[in-house]
């Protein structure tokens, strides 16, 4: 029990140029208990531990990191998902002005670059040469190349938009961290497909010298890889580098930080991850047939900004997770 000062009033020595202040009574405090430990913390200060209430508080960069109310052990709580659609909705159209130009000026350019070196749009006789797969090879890392060029300004847009319920253009570029978050989005896309490659490249191996020279054989697992596995295995990884390209972005945050954070924050939310990313899609699909088509100008939008919400609660939770422990 900690017993705070009381005022000069309760001081039978104090002096008269001193004003008279209230006493409060002494309170408890969890810390001074001898068996304390950081779980006792669960709800002793509900006002400042329910790191959920605040993150839209927040500014751009942080993270709450106090502990959180919900700990129970090893179990972190649940992300709110649902919360995080609704709130990624209002903020599209809160900031339509910033979002819809930003999606417009992505899907231009995109099909500019796709129409302009794509060679299905060639005549017929050239269109399988080799000089024709080159073009397509070319125009799909051109579109790849914008894609990369623009994710850093779609994510400092989606970090403004979950802490900031009005944004602007000032928001969208920062050249402190334009750069940093590039080199993560890089090693984030890099990382997965060389994964991806290796496990492929053992598979083929394993596959040719059990297959032999049965070329259909050999043909059935080439569409079983690239139609089933990968696509399950980039499901399966997505999780672990999802949040990083957005930690990047956090004031005081470095390349290494954000990868660390990024995949324990990921790895901690796995399977919940998982399930999320898969009613993503199904919700994508639908939002755009619903639309008839108009849904493409809002989703990768409100994709961002949900990720971005799903992040800060995310690296928060398990920072805070961290620290509790380390308290123990």
């Amino acid at each position: 029990m900690t017993t705070p000062p009381v005022g000069p009033e309760n001081n039978e020595s104090s002096e008269s140029e001193y004003p008279a202040y209230p006493s409060y009574p002494s309170v408890p405090h969890p810390e001074d208990s001898p068996n304390f430990s950081a779980k006792n913390l669960n709800g002793a200060y509900p006002a400042f531990s329910d790191i959920d209430n605040n993150f839209e508080a927040l500014g751009t960069g942080q993270v709450a990191t106090a502990a959180h109310p919900d700990f129970s052990g090893e179990v972190l709580p649940r992300l709110d998902y649902w919360g995080a659609i609704g709130r990624s909705f209002r903020a599209v159209f809160r900031n339509f002005t910033v979002w819809i130009p930003l999606n417009i000026l992505s899907i231009v350019l995109g099909m500019v670059i796709l129409f302009a070196t794509n060679p299905q749009f060639e005549e017929v006789d050239t269109l399988y040469s080799t000089d024709a797969l080159i073009k397509q090879i070319g125009s799909m890392a051109l579109v790849s190349v914008a894609a990369f060029l623009l994710e850093p300004l779609l994510v400092r847009a989606a970090n403004a938009s979950v802490s900031n319920k009005k944004i602007t253009w000032s928001n969208i570029y920062s050249q402190a961290t334009y750069v940093r978050i590039l080199l993560v989005s890089f090693l984030v896309g890099v990382l997965p497909v060389l994964v991806l490659a290796f496990i492929s490249a053992i598979i083929l191996f394993l596959g040719g010298a059990v297959l032999g020279s049965d070329e259909i054989l050999f043909d059935t697992l080439l569409m079983i890889l690239f139609i089933i596995l990968i696509p399950v295995a980039m499901l399966l990884i997505q999780p672990l580098f999802m949040f990083s390209v957005y930690y990047a972005d956090y004031s005081g945050a470095t390349t290494r930080a954000a990868l660390l954070r990024g995949i324990r924050a990921g790895r901690g939310y796995y399977l919940q991850l998982i399930v999320i990313a898969v009613i993503s899609a199904v919700l994508a699909i639908l939002f755009v047939v619903v639309t008839f088509g108009l849904g493409l100008l809002f989703i990768y939008a409100i994709y961002s900004i949900t990720t971005a919400d799903l992040a800060r609660q995310a690296i928060g939770k398990v920072m805070a997770k961290e620290q509790a422990t380390n308290l123990e």
